[in-house]
């Protein structure tokens, strides 16, 4: 049964990129290794950013309960690893700048190469919706957007509006986002030739504490198409294209 309910969602979509992207994985305690895609608590902090809203405000406006997002990989995930420089803030503060050039140490961190990503978002509130339509349509931004780490500057571009339609149905579809392991009821493995599990962060608070983690499966080549029974909904982009909510 394949059934295209009269429930549909209007949602933004817009492409971001940038030459680098660290998304660090919270784990990693030597080195600083990184996810392949944003979670979805940093795709909120970004549109955060673009929008206005502070750090501390963000969490609570675009929380799962607020807000729907989700993330198509637009290139190949393509991962390298650079020593980056960090300094002994303490001595510097404590023994003004006398130690700036002696006290530092080299800490390994990966990076994403070339990133880019197609993000989808929906919620039901018109005016922040329209807000974001219309910064992103104009390329405005309130806060500077980075992939991750506040020095990894990038840029977006509107794609267009749409409305999705929700779909449920028993059949095998045709999925081009990240899709959440909960709502994968069989994967065809004889199609998804290459796939990528990974657990991230959900929903990060406002204090910091990641209050939930799921976990996603992902194709690390850019524009593929993943081949699933879902256990839940999805929605419709294109004739044959599915997308899922994180």
């Amino acid at each position: 049964m394949n059934t295209v309910t009269s429930e549909k969602k209007q949602t933004l979509i817009f492409d971001v990129w940038g030459d680098f992207a660290h998304f660090k994985q919270n784990f990693a305690t030597t080195s600083a290794i990184t996810f392949s895609f944003p979670p979805r608590n940093t795709l909120a902090g970004l549109i955060g950013a673009i929008l206005g809203i502070k750090r501390n405000e963000f969490p609570k406006i675009l929380s799962p309960d607020e807000c729907d997002l989700a993330l198509s990989i637009k290139s190949d995930v393509k991962k390298i690893t650079m020593k980056i420089n960090l300094v002994n803030s303490k001595a510097l503060v404590n023994e003004r700048f006398l130690n700036y050039f002696k006290q530092h140490t080299q800490i390994p961190f990966q990076f994403l190469v070339n990133p880019k990503y197609r993000v989808y978002f929906s919620c039901t509130d018109l005016n922040l919706f329209d807000k974001l339509k219309e910064n992103i349509k104009f390329h405005k931004s309130y806060y500077t957007p980075a992939l991750g780490l506040s020095n990894l500057i990038c840029d977006f571009r509107y794609v267009k509006e749409m409305s999705l339609d929700k779909v449920l149905t028993e059949k095998e579809v045709r999925i081009t986002s990240v899709i959440p392991l909960s709502n994968i009821k069989e994967l065809n493995i004889e199609t998804n030739k290459v796939i990528r599990t990974e657990n991230v962060p959900r929903f990060i608070n406002s204090e910091r504490e990641t209050l939930e983690y799921q976990n996603v499966i992902l194709s690390p080549l850019a524009n593929d198409i993943l081949n699933i029974i879902p256990k839940n909904e999805v929605w419709r982009t294109k004739k044959d294209e599915h997308i899922c909510f994180l």
